[in-house]
């Protein structure tokens, strides 16, 4: 348990727990916090993750199919590439920085 403000929070890592709590009546009627619909509203506006209840469930119809998993195959690919070639790049910059300075030291192995 934690607090945001005033407002008291509860961490809950058991999947299986979440998933009984979030089944029928109990899980329709927790809704969002007040704090954070207050400290969120001006960053989010009134979209997926402030909206409750029948508006989010047509704002989550809306977007569903972006997220299937053809698409996300396809979205994925390319970007994976790019952060593949990028991080080697880094990596391989970064030692070559470190072999450079071992180099003008004279601590070669």
């Amino acid at each position: 348990m934690y607090w945001l403000g005033t407002e008291p929070f509860l961490y809950i890592a058991d999947p299986e727990f979440l998933k009984e709590m979030s089944t029928g009546v109990m899980g329709k009627s927790w809704g969002k916090p007040a704090v954070f619909k207050n400290d969120r509203e001006p960053m989010f506006g009134n979209g997926l993750v402030m909206v409750e209840g029948e508006e989010w469930v047509r704002h989550r119809h809306i977007i569903t199919p972006a997220f299937s998993p053809a698409n996300l195959k396809v979205s994925l690919s390319p970007s994976l590439s790019l952060y593949i070639y990028m991080y080697a790049y880094i990596f391989l910059r970064f030692f070559s920085i470190i072999y450079n300075l071992v180099k003008k030291v004279g601590i070669l192995i």
